[in-house]
């Protein structure tokens, strides 16, 4: 048997590994069974799941004993604790009946930026068409006045002429006047359709452009002619604007771009806007002399109807129009009564207090139920301040008011927020009047007139913006016209009376008139065919008709028609009387009747009579009238102190001819 050799490791490894087997033997017993592995650290003690929620509840009656055994609250605090829930106990209201309600909708409207649809980034612009105005209504008037000269202004530049200048002779003017109405709302919707910017979708009128045709002798009318209505101050620009290429757009020179910029200043303020759409005129027609004065000859219609139905009422001080004083209202205009009394409604009849009162306030609940706040307002404030019904009577309006008080004034708080903000950058109210005054027609012609507006265009150099780059460089817009007015015949300025045909073929007699300086002369002659119709009043002055009289009949067929205009009932009666036939210097034939000459010096006689009760009825109201508006127009000459105008006129009818007034 071999000797074995055991090294010290082999010797030893099995006490080794017999010892680490032991010590993790030991180290199991310990932490699994004399110890607990679940444990927590509560107060700085390890404890087990057992003994967790039993240290908790002592933790939490410790903190508990700790805030019982605080201090009490100060003094001081507590009396002044005590003092305010006094006051309180004391001045409390108990509670209402009614419990108001407060909702606020799903969707609360957001405020809106005034100018209607905001057209989106990017997106292409095509020139809005200008929308017509109303059709005129016309009136016709004559006066001998001085006048202002009109001046022309261009962009960028002064007005033309100087102030010893800007006078017209003293002459006598006959006039057609028409006025209608413009809807710039209705604009402002057409440009927004066609993706205008919000901030340039406001009308901006650069003209009033009117047309006349007039009517021939077999009834027909002629071709219309553009005519220049009369303004002291007129803003005179070029349609279109030069352009030049760069790449693929078009725009304007610095020049041009600089032109169009001048334009619109000048015309982009509510005074200009006024000037062009409703240029002065009447305040011209006044004289320092109440009987010289002419001022009521232009004359307008009292109200005037919107494209949308609306009734504009020009006798507002806002137009500044001396209108003459009516007896009797126009019908549909509703009665406003005296100062101090309750307006009766709709025609109906005041009646007793006891019936109005009610009746009013009947109204005012309507409109309450209605939420028309400021209506019902209004109403119960006429009841309220009448002072001929007893405050016994007011009572119920009164009572009424005091309930809707929140209601009223925050009706007139957004009434005032909405004007606050549709006045921003308004160069006129959405139902613009306008009027215009032709002094270029005849006496005894008859005339139809349109309307349009030439607009600025505000994407003037914006071909990038535009669908149609051709649009570029176009300054001014043509507007749409609106329908020809009904006919107006221009008053004669002189008539031929036909007085009398004698049997025997003899001398005509016949009587002119004309109307000259301001006044009615009359003068006779007798006249035979072939001879020119005219008369001498003296060896300086003759009225000549400019015809020729061609024959005379002593008894002709006539039928003579009588009765009342008002009533639209005549009668006609044929009979026999004498006649004269004359050629007019345009060659037209007029046929004069003796009874038609007596009955046409009766209507000429109503007239005149008319017109001097108007001249008398302004007299009495001190001769006043609305004043011309300095920013832009020029000021009458009587304003700056002008010898020549403060001279009466009835030195300038001497050095005519004339004479007094007959």
């Amino acid at each position: 048997m071999a000797k074995q050799n055991v090294t010290y490791i082999e010797r030893h490894v099995e006490k080794i590994a017999a010892g680490t087997g032991g010590a993790v033997l030991l180290f199991v017993l310990v932490t699994n069974v004399l110890m607990n592995p679940n444990a927590a650290q509560v107060g700085g003690e390890s404890v087990g799941p057992s003994q967790l929620y039993d240290r908790l509840v002592e933790q939490a009656d410790a903190a508990r004993r700790q805030i019982d055994g605080a201090s009490d609250v100060p003094a001081d605090i507590a009396g002044k604790s005590e003092q305010l829930h006094t006051l309180l106990v004391l001045t409390a209201k108990p509670p209402p009946k009614e419990l108001p309600v407060a909702a606020t909708p799903l969707r609360p409207a957001l405020p809106e930026v005034t100018g209607g649809i905001v057209a989106p980034v990017g997106a292409k612009v095509r020139l809005a068409e200008i929308l017509p105005p109303t059709q005129p209504v016309l009136s016709t008037g004559k006066a001998f006045a001085r006048l202002m000269m009109p001046r022309d202004q261009q962009p960028g530049g002064a007005a033309d002429g100087s102030a010893a200048a800007d006078l017209m002779p003293t002459t006598e003017l006959h006039w057609v006047a028409g006025a209608a109405v413009i809807d710039r709302k209705a604009q402002r919707e057409k440009f927004a359709a066609a993706k205008y910017l919000s901030d340039r979708q406001e009308l901006i009128a650069a003209e009033m452009r009117v047309e006349r045709r007039e009517q021939m002798p077999n009834g027909q009318w002629a071709d219309p002619v553009v005519v220049q209505p009369y303004a002291s101050r007129r803003i005179v620009a070029r349609a279109r604007l030069n352009t030049v290429l760069e790449g693929t757009d078009f725009r304007l020179p610095g020049e041009e771009s600089q032109y169009a910029s001048d334009l619109r200043q000048l015309l982009h303020v509510a005074e200009a806007q006024t000037a062009i759409l409703r240029p002065e005129f009447q305040s011209y027609l006044a004289d320092s002399n109440p009987n010289d004065d002419d001022t009521t000859e232009w004359q307008i219609p009292r109200t005037l109807t919107a494209p949308g139905g609306a009734t504009i009422d020009m006798t507002s001080p806002d137009f500044g129009v001396q209108f003459v004083q009516q007896d009797e209202r126009a019908p549909g205009v509703r009665p406003t009564g005296k100062p101090g009394t309750v307006r009766p409604t709709d025609g109906e009849a005041a009646g007793t207090p006891v019936a109005r009162v009610q009746r009013a306030v009947k109204q005012a609940e309507e409109a309450i139920a209605q939420k028309k706040w400021l209506e019902a307002k209004q109403i119960l404030d006429d009841v309220i301040a009448a002072t001929d019904v007893n405050e016994i009577l007011k009572r119920d309006a009164l009572d009424l008011r005091k309930r809707h008080l929140t209601d009223f004034e925050e009706a007139e708080r957004r009434a005032s927020r909405m004007d606050s903000t549709q006045s921003q950058d308004r160069l006129g109210p959405d139902d613009d009047p306008l009027w215009f005054t032709d002094i270029s027609v005849q006496p005894g012609k008859t005339y139809q007139y349109r309307v349009s507006i030439v607009a600025y265009n505000e994407y003037v150099d914006s071909s990038s913006r535009l669908e149609n780059p051709n649009d570029v460089g176009k300054l001014l817009l043509q507007g749409q016209w609106s329908e020809w007015s009904k006919a107006v015949t221009v008053p004669a300025a002189k008539h031929l009376f036909l007085t009398s045909v004698p049997p025997d073929g003899g001398r005509v007699s016949v009587e002119l008139w004309e109307w000259k300086a301001g006044e009615w002369l009359k003068a006779r002659a007798d006249l035979l065919p072939g001879e020119v119709v005219a008369a001498a009043r003296n060896p300086r002055d003759t009225i000549d008709y400019g015809a020729v009289l061609v024959s005379a009949d002593p008894l002709r067929p006539f039928v003579r028609r009588s009765g009342s205009p008002k009533s639209e009932t005549f009668k006609y009666e044929p009979q026999e009387t004498g006649a004269a036939v004359v050629v007019n210097a345009e060659g037209q034939i007029e046929e004069h009747f003796v009874a038609e000459s007596a009955d046409r010096r009766l209507e000429v006689n109503r007239t005149i009579t008319e017109e001097r009760k108007r001249r008398e009825a302004l007299k009495t109201q001190g001769n006043q009238v609305a004043p011309v508006r300095d920013q832009l127009t020029p000021r009458t000459p009587r304003d700056r102190g002008d010898p020549e105008r403060d001279r009466p006129r009835r030195y300038e009818r001497e050095e005519r001819g004339g004479s007094g007034r007959r």
